[in-house]
């Protein structure tokens, strides 16, 4: 899928832009007249439908029309590392390796991205875990007329540790129920993670807005020994919205949302998985309070119809929604959400309900030195009286600090401190590592191209 996603938006960044104006080194564009009043009347997407993260970077870091690379050296003390099989955790040191290659572009009509990402983790002594991870993100937006814009986009995962990873479950936070933050993390099984996504918007008139879209995910666990309770899965699913302008600072809107989850057991003397189907329909809001401050709320009823391989089917209406606001200066960010929605999938058999929390944010306090803090919560409950509750409820913790210095140009160090903390205490996989505290340094060199003229 990933690799057919690639290839569909390669063709598409061939083709070229109808009409479009080139953009100069520093990402101005020489806009007709007319297409200024367009942009004057052009809608914002707020984050309940536009399934986007706010926005993460600080200041000179928001870059746009560069070809950049680099490579990071990690080194790290882990307080709680699963040895595999029977054996206790141990501590151990990880030494990795992460080069980076990113592409992004911006014209008048179009904003691609691509980021690729592998790495190369070694422990000191658990030598069985050494592993390689793959990080790759793919990202296109167009505008085939002034009110029309189109979103492709695509991130592939491959990890075998939630700390050694971009991406980082708890360091982004969304505005948007389609897409909450997952509610298990098996800390040392190696998964592979894959989400693709499409939207379309048309702004019909001044303060008009429908859209829709459709997305894919799939989970998977290679090596049954290390993902032992663990189901794998795949979802997929539509949405579709009517957003209405009420003045410059408000939108008001209603969203639907179907998704059908089918998750297998990764063992074969597992239970039998689950395939599940859920319907919402959420009415939302949301506030810019000024430039740089923005509120939102969704609510409404979400339908549940479960079916456990043809034996067992149940059915259900419960509440959900979700609280987001988000704050960017040209020196710091912040972001925070709260959520209760259906889901399914994510490692765990069948449907649950989850409450979410995230918060993120960063501090630029001077030229030189960035501070960043995120921390995340899930708690999973199972939505279903015929899957036991032992092994579906629990609760995933999760924080991250760190401090990052800019030395010279090109090179940073950067210190910090992680803490993973599990209580599915039915679930082997991460039962046997269920809290982790983790203290790294490392050291990161980049570069940086401009592209255009």
């Amino acid at each position: 899928m990933f690799a057919k996603i690639i290839f569909c938006l390669a063709l598409l960044l061939a083709l070229p832009a109808w009409s479009q104006v080139d953009s100069s080194a520093t990402g101005a564009v020489n806009t007709p007249d007319s297409e200024l009043q367009d942009n004057d009347l052009r809608m914002k997407t707020p984050p309940p439908v536009s399934g986007k993260a706010y926005p993460t970077e600080v200041g000179s870091q928001a870059r746009s029309n560069y070809l950049s690379g680099g490579i990071n050296f990690n080194t790290a003390y882990n307080s709680n590392v699963y040895a595999g099989g029977t054996g206790s955790p141990v501590s151990d040191m990880t030494y990795s390796i992460f080069p980076t290659i990113a592409f992004r572009r911006t014209t008048s009509r179009q904003i691609e991205s691509v980021r690729y990402s592998p790495g190369f983790t070694f422990y000191q002594d658990t030598t069985s875990l050494n592993a390689v991870n793959q990080f790759a993100n793919v990202d296109f937006e167009y505008r085939p007329s002034p009110h029309t814009t189109l979103s492709l986009g695509d991130t592939f995962q491959q990890n075998s540790n939630p700390f050694t990873q971009p991406g980082l479950s708890g360091t982004t936070v969304s505005g948007s129920t389609q897409n909450p933050t997952a509610g298990l993390i098996a800390p040392y099984a190696k998964s592979i993670r894959e989400d693709a996504w499409g939207t379309l918007r048309y702004q019909f008139d001044r303060n008009g807005m429908i859209g829709g879209g459709g997305n894919f995910q799939l989970i998977h666990y290679p090596n049954p020994e290390e993902a032992a309770g663990l189901y794998n899965s795949t979802s997929g699913g539509g949405t579709g919205f009517y957003n209405r302008r009420l003045s410059g600072s408000q939108y008001l809107g209603v969203t639907y949302q179907y998704s059908i989850y089918t998750t297998s057991p990764v063992s074969p003397i597992s239970p039998p998985g689950t395939t599940s189907q859920t319907n919402s329909i959420f009415l939302f809001y949301t506030r810019y309070l000024n430039s740089v401050v923005s509120f939102s709320v969704s609510g409404g009823p979400q339908h549940l119809n479960s079916n456990t391989s043809g034996m067992f089917t149940t059915t259900s209406w419960t509440p959900g929604g979700m609280v987001s606001m988000g704050w960017q200066t040209n020196r710091s960010t912040f972001a925070a959400n709260y959520s209760y929605t259906l889901s399914a999938g994510d490692g765990l058999r069948g449907p649950y309900n989850t409450n979410n929390a995230n918060v993120s944010g960063s501090w630029k306090f001077s030229r030189l030195w960035t501070a960043e803090l995120a921390a995340a919560y899930a708690g999973t409950k199972s939505a279903t009286d015929f899957i036991s509750s032992s092994t579906q409820d629990g609760s995933t913790f999760l924080f991250n600090a760190s401090v990052e210095r800019a030395i010279g140009e090109h090179l940073t160090l950067e210190g910090g401190y992680q803490y993973l903390y599990e209580n599915y205490n039915q679930l082997p996989s991460v039962s046997i590592s269920p809290n982790n505290n983790r203290e790294y340094v490392s050291v990161g060199y980049t570069f940086s191209r401009p592209l255009g003229r």
